[in-house]
This record gives structure tokens, sequence and C-alpha cells, in this order.
């Protein structure tokens, strides 16, 4: 008697393949202005910030680009450290640049910038005492000296 060949286990059924019969797909409008982006319990998402040390190496490199001397003066911490910016006009008077209130940010995420004196221009002498006292209050502080004559910062 001949060996008998082996078993060969039967396929299992393929199910066909479902297609929607009335018309196309149901599409949303993108987020946009008219349509915020919302997570399932309806609150709106807001965008994260960019980390501190990707926005100071951009923010450099646009000044490198509009032919300024930008020099960072000083490294806080990478991921949410707080910016100031000196703006020195090469006069012996300079400009300091801190970030804005919430009550004045942008809606958008992007970092905003207001003087942290009153007058247009103060002092050499008077901006690097206001630095070492913001220093002393907060170690994570970025510093940027920005050397432009027409008291130009590029924000």
């Amino acid at each position: 008697m001949p060996p008998k060949p082996p078993r060969i286990p039967p396929r299992p059924p393929t199910r066909p393949r479902r297609t929607r019969i009335t018309g196309s797909p149901r599409r949303r409008p993108p987020p946009g202005p008219s349509r915020p982006r919302r997570p399932n319990d309806g609150r709106i998402v807001s965008l994260p910030r960019i980390r501190t040390d990707f926005w100071v190496a951009a923010y450099i490199r646009r000044l490198e680009v509009e032919g300024v001397v930008a020099v960072l003066r000083r490294r806080g911490s990478p991921e949410s450290g707080a910016v100031m910016i000196k703006v020195d006009r090469l006069d012996g008077t300079a400009a300091l640049l801190g970030p804005a209130p919430q009550s004045e940010a942008a809606e958008d995420g992007l970092r905003a910038f207001v003087p942290v004196h009153r007058d247009p221009a103060i002092d050499a002498g008077a901006a690097e005492d206001r630095l070492k006292r913001e220093i002393g209050f907060d170690p994570d502080l970025w510093i940027v000296e920005v050397e432009d004559r027409a008291g130009r910062a590029f924000l």
C-alpha cells in the first residue's frame, strides 16, 4: 500500500471587503481659525512652546543673516528658561527687553518681549546692574546681547 500524502489543513475562509455604498466618506474641514482643534473633552488645544535653546539659536542665526552681531552671554535652562535681550547701541546706552507678561503675550504661542525700562535707552551700566538682579532672581535666565547702532532687536 502506498504511503498517504501529508494532510494539508484547509485555508480559513476570507472575509469579503466591505465597501461603502452610500457616497463618499465624510470629511471634516481642516482645523483653522474658524474651527480650532479640540480634544475629546471639548477644550481648545494649545500648541506646545518651542524649547528655549532652539529659540535662542534661531534668533541668533536670524541676527547673523541680518548682519547684526549677537552673542549668547548666559545660558539658562534649555527647556524653559526666560530670555532677556540687551541691545547695545555702541554709544554707551542700551535697551533691555524681557518676556512680556502673560496678559500681553501673543495668543499664537510666540514669545513676546517688552522693554523693562521706561526710557527708550538707558545707561549700559544700569543695564548690567539690572541683568545682575534678574540673574539673582532667576538662575535659569538666558541673556542675548545684540550690538546695533540703530537699536534694532529684530523681534
